[in-house]
């Protein structure tokens, strides 16, 4: 690109951020300008990629001198997202970011996701109490590199990148990175302000046209081609719709990317498909009137359903891994349909309820013996999926029962599988997993006591994280809830120890020697890989169970435990 193509950039991010210059925290763009556009492009990165307002993104600028090279954090609730963001702006087309920024931003996005808050001053430090609940929350994390020049990275800046996501993709993929260049700076600010109509043509394949009462197309488009829309137009792809992408964590996008990387020939058969509105549609003469394929100009386009399938899609690294990849889609025309129509064919093709494998719980007649079982007792076990609360003092459902049975059992790796993707422990009601944990002639009560052992456990954690002393502490006692469930367990059965009190007391032990043992053993590790790696945790649980089972190896409390039960661990 050109010199002319930078100061467009230039020009636009001036007009988008100059309103908000205050939020960046410079006096005015002229008093330092190089500045001025690097917290701006940091802005614009976040924008991009979270998709929120200029304000938004201009208040999560964070850059400083204390700022462990981090110039821009987001956080996004509605997909548990965490953004991290680095910017360099340069006046020329030329030069990258140098290999010692990377470095420091490399150790930065190390000490955040540490909850380290000691190495942070600045606009970070002012800002912990929120970034420590995201950290205890987020299932996900991008990490964005913006750069005004079109110059790439060198090998030694994207090995750094690479090993510092590796640190946190193990076992499963946490961190994904974006690299925002002068051509995609260029490409999104030229795509348009948001409210901007998006046209674009789609290639619809065995196509099919209804006419009456408004004219739709229907047929299959390639994976690649929708993946490319978004990736073009992000979140503003989404802009009619209830809800945008969020995030690949869940179980149900989770599957969306198996299904297309294992089996991508029934993918087809497998999704519910896409539905796309759009002020004006109209075929051009390529195809004629064959219905093999058919390119269809959509004007005002936007999609409304589909969202998370699209977004799912488009976190498959490597694009040949769509190729064969075909997804359901119909395009209908809003042009004859008066002012309401698209509003409700986006509330109709979202709310008619999906069902999932956590919906077939109810038809085990194991569950359903279970549930009139604890009837009898005056207890609620809802194992139909229904609004209300399902946690209640003789109350409890599914996504209580199913990780507390996980969790007492010997081995750690249902533990393990409650925490990293909870809902594979019901999406295969014949499996041996479900066997092990739900018995043929399991007692009703068993199952009600151990949900009322992990309610247990977790009060103590919450009590711990209250006295907590670092955030390091609090966000390991908050990812590590299931394997202190577990351990609690392991100990409670070896010791026969079943009373509310006595768990209540090896719950509390638990929780101070697993802080100290991943204080010791995983001081540079991330709290929600420790605690989604099967051998982390079976290390972690064999020295907590050794410990505690140590401290109380006779009547009374330990002595050395009670002189330091409420003196934090270090970590």
């Amino acid at each position: 690109m050109s010199q002319l193509h930078l100061n467009q950039i230039k020009a636009r991010i001036m007009e988008r951020f100059v309103p908000h210059t205050s939020l960046l925290r410079i006096s005015t763009p002229e008093s330092d300008p190089d500045r001025f556009l690097s917290r701006a492009l940091a802005a614009l990165s976040i924008q991009k990629y979270a998709d929120i307002s200029e304000e938004d993104a201009a208040t999560s600028v964070v850059d400083d001198e204390n700022d462990g090279g981090i110039d821009a954090i987001y956080y996004s609730p509605q997909s548990s997202t965490l953004y991290i963001s680095q910017s360099k702006w340069k006046n020329s087309t030329n030069g990258g970011i140098p290999l010692g920024d990377v470095l420091k931003f490399c150790q930065g996005i190390r000490e955040l996701l540490q909850s380290n808050s000691k190495y942070f001053g600045g606009p970070i430090k002012e800002r912990w109490p929120a970034i420590e609940n995201a950290l205890a929350e987020l299932s996900r994390v991008v990490v964005i590199l913006a750069y005004s020049s079109e110059t790439q990275l060198d090998p030694p800046q994207e090995a750094a990148l690479k090993d510092v996501l590796d640190e946190f993709n193990q076992p499963t993929e946490v961190a994904t990175r974006r690299t925002f260049t002068q051509a995609e700076i260029h490409s999104y600010l030229a795509s348009g302000v948001e409210g901007d109509e998006i046209e674009e043509t789609l290639r619809i394949f065995q196509w099919g046209l209804i006419e009456q009462p408004h004219v739709a197309y229907y047929g299959q488009m390639a994976a690649g081609d929708l993946v490319s829309l978004f990736n073009k137009y992000n979140q503003r792809l989404f802009s009619s719709n209830i809800r945008q992408f969020l995030g690949k964590g869940g179980p149900a996008n989770s599957e969306i990317i198996h299904t297309a990387t294992q089996r991508p020939d029934i993918f087809w058969y497998f999704n519910n498909g896409v539905t796309i509105i759009s002020n004006k549609v109209k075929k051009t003469v390529i195809g004629g009137a064959k219905r093999e394929v058919g390119d269809i100009v959509c004007s005002g386009l936007s999609i409304v359903n589909g969202a998370q399938t699209i977004g799912s899609l488009s976190q498959i690294q490597g694009g040949s891994s769509l190729d064969s990849v075909m997804i359901p889609v119909r395009v209908i025309s809003l042009e004859n349909g008066g002012p309401d129509l698209g509003i409700e064919i986006t509330k109709a093709t979202n709310t008619q309820n999906r069902v999932d494998s956590r919906n077939f719980v109810a038809l085990s007649t194991l569950h359903q013996r279970i549930r009139r079982d604890l009837l009898m007792d005056g207890v609620t076990y809802v194992i139909q999926q229904t609004d209300i609360d399902e946690k209640g003092p003789k109350l409890f459902g599914v996504s209580e029962a199913f990780p507390a049975m996980a969790c007492a059992l010997k081995s750690v790796e249902p533990t393990v599988i409650a925490k990293r993707e909870i809902s594979r422990l019901w999406e295969n009601l014949s499996s041996s997993l479900h066997n092990e944990m739900f018995p043929d002639n399991i007692d009703a009560q068993i199952v009600w006591r151990n949900v009322e052992i992990t309610r247990i456990v977790e009060e103590s954690l919450e009590q711990s994280r209250t006295t907590a002393d670092t955030s390091r502490e609090k966000t390991v006692l908050a990812h590590g809830n299931r394997l202190a469930s577990h351990i609690t367990f392991r100990i409670s059965q070896t010791l026969s120890r079943n009373e509310d009190q006595e768990i209540r007391e090896i719950a509390d032990r638990v929780s101070f020697f697993m802080g100290a043992i991943v204080a010791d053993d995983y001081p540079n590790q991330y709290p929600a890989v420790i605690f989604k790696n099967t051998e982390m945790c079976k290390e972690i649980s064999e020295k907590v169970c050794s410990q505690v089972l140590d401290s109380i190896k006779y009547d009374g409390e330990d002595e050395a435990f009670a002189k330091n039960k409420n003196k934090p661990f270090e970590i």
